[in-house]
């Protein structure tokens, strides 16, 4: 158990990074003073921040994975499943993206950029560690 608890620590570290803008994002949108707009939402927030949990976890666990075979590979894989990601969160939310609430968007993009800076710092760190 302890084991696995520290093979994976990084996905530990990522979700007490994100639980943070989490709870403020949720607080300021479901009890704050946007929750009039918050009830027009086609995505609650949980939701999103769920989604992009699980390609975030993806996203890290294939780059440890790959760091400990090829070395050279980790920064085309994380381009490459940062582009994938992009598309599928296009395609996901197009409704979002072709909605005139920018609220939404707004919400949509913060998101998409806390999840890509964690998964920058990790890939950066993964990089670092095998120099």
């Amino acid at each position: 158990m302890i084991a696995l608890f520290q093979k994976y620590a990084f996905l530990i570290k990522a979700f007490v990074w994100v639980l943070p803008f989490f709870l403020l994002h949720y607080v300021l949108f479901a009890f704050g003073p946007f929750k009039e707009d918050y009830a027009n939402f086609v995505f609650p927030i949980p939701i999103v921040y769920l989604l992009f949990w699980v390609f975030t976890k993806t996203i890290l666990i294939a780059l440890d994975y790959v760091s400990k075979k090829s070395m050279a590979q980790v920064g085309y894989l994380f381009l490459f499943l940062t582009t994938f990601k992009a598309i599928l969160v296009y395609v996901i939310f197009l409704e979002i993206i072709n909605d005139q609430h920018e609220l939404e968007k707004n919400s949509l993009i913060f998101i998409f950029l806390v999840f890509l800076a964690i998964e920058t710092i990790f890939t950066t760190q993964i990089l670092n560690k095998k120099q």
